[in-house]
């Protein structure tokens, strides 16, 4: 584009329309708007395709889900790890779950802050959840779930959470997880 304003400029100051100088300019001209026309439609073209190629990801991931099954109970072991958005801080969480019926898991977790007014750097807890999905009818592919939290946070006093979570099975192995509560978290879950 700056070469076809540079171009306007010196065509205006030349009168002389005639001359070899103003051929080649408008010559000039001409190609580098072939060219700047032809480079937009190729990166229009790759824009297209990478378009294509992420709605096709998109959809064999959904359509992995549609077989996938998020809580299965007894024995269920899932390991999440998230950005800890609030609470005390921002951070990282990650958590280990292992269900003990079919409503019913434990787990240990922690939450390493790196942000925030907390003076404490870190939370080690135990968790306890209470798994709904099955009880209100959500289909296979979600586990909503409410928790709690118990432990201790770095300056060595008692610390004490609460959740409310749910998890999306894009497959078999990996879900995605939102929580909510006192050390709110978004992240991915893997089943073990």
């Amino acid at each position: 584009m700056p070469f076809l304003f540079f171009s306007r400029n010196i065509f205006l100051l030349d009168a002389n329309f005639s001359s070899p100088h103003f051929f080649f300019l408008f010559l000039g001209t001409i190609i580098a708007t072939i060219l700047s026309c032809k480079r937009f439609i190729n990166n229009l073209k790759i824009l297209i395709q990478m378009k294509k190629t992420f709605f096709l990801v998109l959809f064999l991931i959904g359509a992995s889900g549609l077989f996938a099954q998020n809580f299965s109970g007894s024995g269920d072991q899932k390991l999440q790890a998230g950005f800890n958005f609030y609470g005390h801080g921002t951070g990282i969480k990650a958590t280990y779950d292992y269900g003990l019926g079919d409503q019913f898991s434990i787990g240990v977790g922690g939450v390493f802050y790196n942000s925030g007014d907390y003076n404490s750097k870190f939370f080690v807890f135990g968790r306890a959840d209470y798994h709904f999905a099955e009880p209100i009818n959500l289909p296979d592919q979600w586990d909503t779930y409410l928790g709690v939290e118990l432990g201790l946070v770095g300056d060595g006093e008692f610390g004490l959470g609460g959740h409310l979570g749910a998890r999306y099975a894009l497959s078999d192995t990996f879900s995605i997880f939102v929580e909510a509560g006192n050390n709110g978290a978004v992240g991915i879950a893997l089943n073990l």
